[in-house]
């Protein structure tokens, strides 16, 4: 199998290309959300690694994914959505036709 055929496969995946629609999103809002989740379900979440901490890390990052990328859905899907239809309004010139 060819490097290119790979590479095509990898890139036209569904699951990295809904990634790389909100990945903008998901950087934008991951940081402060850990913040948040840590500032207040922190001493919780130490207490149950120390129990079991495979589960417990598996379920956390599961669970702070999901809210990360649904987040950034629904913030695509109400802000960034209308901007980028609103890009069809305005006539862009390349500088070379200016």
């Amino acid at each position: 199998m060819s490097e290119s055929s790979v590479f095509s496969r990898a890139l036209s995946n569904s699951v990295l290309r809904w990634f790389g629609k909100y990945s903008y999103g998901i950087y934008l809002i991951h940081y402060p959300i850990l913040g948040v989740l840590f500032d207040n379900f922190g001493g919780s979440i130490l207490r149950s690694m120390e129990i079991s901490p495979d589960a417990t890390a598996a379920i956390v990052t599961l669970g702070i994914l999901l809210f990360v990328s649904l987040i950034a859905f629904l913030q695509y899907q109400v802000f960034e959505k209308p901007f980028l239809k609103a890009k069809n309004i305005f006539d862009y010139k390349s500088r070379s036709q200016v």
